[in-house]
């Protein structure tokens, strides 16, 4: 679920809040009893959609920017054990999620095939990056890239977009 257009809701990001985050986090409480001298790797799955200031799906940005720093904070308390704590930030891969509808019309098919990755690719070099010494991966790195320019546009060149203009100081 999602906030419209023209309301926010607390409802709404307590519910995404308790699913993506204190879910994930209930899950990692319930396996550590588990886990104890034995490895494991907890991989935690966000996307650049963390890297824009969105203001519409509130909880579901800021879910997956607070699971990617705990998993972060995790990787540090846990690091003289055999546990590991990793995120993996997605950048467009072809899936269900470009056909039809509101992602496919935001995606031109020559953007789209610029950027996206195919499920092929993506999967042997997530299943590395597991087994891998990295924290964190940025995959595809050429569109989290193009996603983290686009992200800095309005700070680096203000009046790009509409609303980037910086509030207003109260005296």
């Amino acid at each position: 679920r999602t906030d419209n257009k023209d309301n926010f809701s607390l409802d709404i990001f307590q519910e995404v809040m308790a699913i993506n985050l204190i879910g994930v986090l209930n899950f990692i409480d319930a396996a550590l009893p588990y886990l104890k001298g034995k490895e494991a790797v907890f991989v935690a799955t966000s996307s650049t959609s963390n890297i824009f200031p969105n203001p519409y799906n509130l909880g579901y940005h800021i879910s997956k920017l607070a699971e990617a720093k705990i998993f972060s904070f995790l990787d540090s308390r846990y690091a003289q054990s055999n546990l590991r704590f990793k995120t993996l930030i997605l950048g467009p891969i072809e899936t269900n999620i470009f056909v039809g509808g509101a992602m496919a019309s935001k995606f031109q098919s020559r953007v789209r095939d610029l950027i996206t990755v195919s499920t092929k690719v993506a999967i042997p070099k997530i299943v590395r990056f597991v087994h891998s010494p990295r924290r964190i991966l940025y995959y595809p790195l050429p569109a989290v890239a193009i996603f983290l320019l686009a992200a800095l546009a309005p700070k680096i060149l203000p009046g790009l977009y509409k609303d980037s203009a910086p509030a207003p100081h109260s005296a």
